[in-house]
């Protein structure tokens, strides 16, 4: 199916009233959204009972202010970022969604409209490991998810084509840490950090992390004193260790492209939001997850097969997203629709 040119025309039929009630957001996607003029016409495939969506049911308490860290203009038309949150999902507690926090790996996914199917592939419908280059959200650019300061960072790490493995190391009985090419921010208002890795070696740009060594060892140590739940960041990693001020950057800023550095499997932006306390010797320390609050974003959940619905994206008002271990698709901008529409 060819999906309309992408322009900045909105169709303000296809969204929701933004800072809407989220127990009216079902009636505002059937009327507000359920009109013509949308994207072009759905297959026939109807989506799975279990995908309904149901704004407010599981959304965690709200924490960070953040916004996702994507560009929508920097997305092909048929991909689409998607998290079920951690993987082996890392949530607590995990059986209580109204309080759930998790830490979440984004992925992407093409629709591949001739085969109707989802792939992580560039090139090929039905692939769910591609090589570097041709997965789908290899290099893709990243902003800032919040307003900040750097305190810590590593940016030259080699990215690892080899899933898990230590062949970003140099070898021998060092092995890299596992979040390879990353970025700590804090942000001074709420006291909490957003942990953004995995990034593509090189793309984090040098004013942001002016470290220039290129591998950072799990040998390295973690120093915070504050007892159990708390752990600091590598030393070689901190600023403050290298006599480097904290370094502002703010929301929406360009912080570098996703990668596979680190211990990650596959290519993937890991991000997290942690408490944040310093210890009495001045250690910056990092405490329990807590959520994300994302605005000016929307989601749907995925069902395999089933393109997404351009009224099918539920607004994320201040809100964490629903974790529950089911694939959730995601919208960086609200106000432009995307797939087809019923």
């Amino acid at each position: 199916m060819t999906r309309r040119p992408r322009d900045l025309t909105i169709d303000l039929r296809c969204r929701p009233a933004r800072g809407a009630p989220t127990e009216l957001l079902p009636l505002l996607l059937a009327s507000a959204l359920g009109v013509g003029g949308c994207g072009e016409p759905c297959p026939s495939t109807d989506a799975p009972a279990d995908t309904a969506l149901t704004p407010g049911s599981a959304f965690s308490p709200a924490s960070l202010p953040a916004t996702l860290p994507f560009d929508l203009d920097a997305l092909a038309p048929d991909v689409y970022p998607v998290t079920r949150g951690h993987v082996g999902f890392a949530c607590a507690p995990e059986d209580d969604p109204s309080t759930r926090r998790c830490a979440l790996d984004i992925r992407a996914l093409r629709w591949d409209p001739a085969s109707q199917h989802y792939t992580r592939s560039r090139s090929a419908p039905h692939v769910t490991s591609p090589a570097l280059d041709d997965d789908v959200m290899w290099g893709m650019p990243i902003a800032s998810p919040i307003d900040g300061e750097v305190i810590a960072c590593w940016r030259r790490m080699p990215d690892d084509d080899l899933d898990g493995d230590d062949s970003n190391c140099p070898g021998g009985a060092e092995t890299c840490t596992a979040a390879g090419n990353h970025l700590v921010i804090l942000d001074r208002t709420t006291k909490l950090v957003a942990i953004i890795a995995h990034l593509q070696a090189e793309s984090i740009p040098a004013e942001l992390c002016p470290i220039d060594d290129i591998y950072l060892y799990t040998s390295d140590p973690k120093v915070c004193d504050l007892g159990p739940g708390w752990s600091g960041w590598r030393d070689l990693a901190r600023l403050d260790r290298r006599g480097i001020a904290p370094i502002p950057v703010r929301r929406g800023e360009r912080i570098g492209r996703v990668g596979s550095s680190g211990s990650g499997v596959g290519v993937h932006l890991h991000i997290h939001a942690s408490a944040y306390a310093v210890d009495s010797e001045g250690n910056p320390c990092e405490g329990d997850f807590t959520t994300f609050s994302f605005s000016d974003s929307s989601f749907q959940w995925r069902s395999p097969g089933v393109e997404p619905r351009s009224d099918g994206w539920a607004p994320l008002v201040d809100q964490a997203l629903p974790i529950n271990g089911d694939d959730l698709l995601l919208l960086p901008d609200a106000d432009i629709d995307r797939g087809c529409s019923p």
